[in-house]
């Protein structure tokens, strides 16, 4: 048979559907590799062009953290939040009824750092969740302005992380919500892979929608609010009953196109430890799935658009094939989706300083169809066991 046969092929109507379908579902791809992901690799080059513009006065902050049993890591860590090359700021401790330690450890810190301002709450007898009680406590009890919510196992980039966070809202005073971005230390072997394209998804998904004025969620361990906004949208009160993400339910209910900045100077950035365990990544991932359901109906969408034309791609493509259609087409169809998937996503996360995986990312879609359906189907069994997660942790 002739190598060229193809060629000359000619789709009955129902083939005929199916390619359009096809089509559609990949052109849906290429506009978000393009369009939406590529929307946060302009806005970067843009940024390094644009001159910085000089600060002539720096606001206050105050860095507010929850402590919960947190002894060792207080000990270890808190000092890189106090000495942060900064003019006015303050740390604010929450010792949540801890039993170790904590308190002497934050006494004696006390002691040596008059920025410092420890508040020791009793025994949580209430139902809601104490975390985000514990967190709103810290704001209100704000000396400054500026509230930016970390957490104490959190490491800096540097002494200038506080600065690089800041200087949004010492640019502009309609900034009201500051979102860093906070990535998670690498595990080991298949872990590893699986765990750094859940990380690098999220977070391009995140800032792509964000600096579309879209912004449906933040890190909460990196982020800075206004606290006169915060207080006055009732902050997380109405949440405290429900389980969520407290940045999912206030963020994209109060964030806009004027009053949200997304910092993404690689300075500004915190990391998180890395999950003791693959069932606490699987854990905090059915949490996510908890939280998002608090999402617009259009966010969700949004979400779900992509993963969801990727999977209809390859199931009519592989419908195609088996109703005869020249597998050269296919194969040109998919090179396509998959060189674009690539180059786009290893521009994104080299710019969030993942500078490894990209070549797989494609077979980590595929994976991730299974993995993500899975933990669909935990969000469905599991609701009150999962009721239970601690944002913090």
């Amino acid at each position: 048979m002739d190598l060229l046969d193809f060629l000359n092929y000619r789709p009955q109507l129902p083939v005929l559907v199916l390619l359009i379908v096809c089509g559609a579902m990949l052109l849906v791809q290429l506009i978000y590799y393009f369009v939406v992901y590529g929307g946060m690799l302009r806005h970067i080059r843009k940024s390094k062009k644009r001159p910085i513009q000089p600060v002539t006065e720096k606001q206050g902050v105050s860095i507010v953290i929850v402590a919960n049993n947190n002894g060792e890591a207080l000990r270890d860590g808190l000092l890189q939040f106090l000495e942060q090359d900064y003019e006015t700021f303050e740390v604010v401790v929450v010792n949540e009824n801890s039993s170790d330690d904590t308190e002497y450890v934050l006494f004696i810190l006390k002691e040596n750092y008059p920025n410092l301002t420890v508040i020791n709450l009793g025994k949580n007898d209430n139902k809601f969740d104490s975390y985000k009680f514990s967190l709103s406590i810290g704001i209100r009890s704000a000396k400054y302005s500026n509230v930016l919510l970390t957490n104490v196992a959190s490491k800096p980039k540097d002494f200038n992380w506080l600065s690089e966070m800041m200087n949004p809202v010492n640019s502009n005073q309609n900034i009201k919500i500051t979102s860093g971005i906070c990535l998670r230390e690498e595990s080991k072997g298949l872990r590893k892979s699986i765990e750094r394209y859940a990380q690098a998804r999220n977070y391009i998904n995140l800032i792509s929608f964000a600096l579309a004025g879209n912004t449906y969620s933040a890190c909460g361990m990196n982020m800075i609010y206004d606290k006169d906004f915060f207080i006055r949208k009732s902050g997380f009160i109405p949440q405290y009953a429900i389980s969520c993400n407290q940045e999912d339910y206030f963020v994209h209910r109060h964030s806009t196109k004027t009053n949200t900045a997304m910092v993404l100077n690689e300075h500004s950035f915190v990391w998180l430890p890395k999950y003791d365990s693959f069932s606490t990544f699987v854990r905090m991932r059915v949490a996510e799935g908890f939280s998002h359901k608090v999402l617009a109906m259009k966010d969700r969408f949004l979400l779900t658009l992509n993963p969801l034309a990727a999977f209809l791609f390859y199931t009519f493509a592989g419908v195609l094939l088996v109703m005869g259609f020249p597998w050269q087409y296919i194969v040109v169809a998919v090179l396509v989706k998959w060189i674009s998937q690539i180059v786009i996503y290893k521009k994104c996360t080299n710019r969030l300083t993942i500078k490894k995986g990209w070549f797989f990312v494609p077979f980590m879609e595929i994976f991730f169809f299974f993995f993500d359906a899975v933990i669909k189907l935990k969000t469905l069994f599991y609701r009150k066991k999962e009721k239970k997660i601690r944002w913090d942790k």
